[in-house]
């Protein structure tokens, strides 16, 4: 399920594989991995592979990419996540 949400100023949606370039360069990014839960991506295919890994029609993740209306740039991403090993929900984001 494609999610979407408008605000004045930004487009919260679902991301996709198509995203990966932008997404890329904050999961690449040192400075934005540094407090992160996954693995510093090394490469562009490893953000692609993640992307298709993602069951966005699950019930233990909501996550939504960040888009400027104004330009329609992908500047981060964000949600909740349920975590079955410590049996809490966590809230998570990525700014670029």
């Amino acid at each position: 399920m494609v999610h979407r949400i408008e605000t004045e100023r930004l487009i919260l949606r679902t991301v996709t594989v198509d995203d990966a370039e932008a997404i890329f360069k904050w999961a690449s990014d040192p400075d934005v991995n540094k407090f992160m839960i996954y693995p510093l991506h090394k490469d562009i295919e490893v953000t692609k592979e993640w992307l298709k890994s993602r069951d966005i029609d699950g019930n233990d993740e909501f996550d939504l990419g960040f888009v400027l209306k104004e330009t329609g740039e992908l500047i981060g991403q964000g949600g909740v996540f349920y975590k079955e090993d410590i049996d809490a929900w966590s809230i998570g984001y990525n700014l670029s």
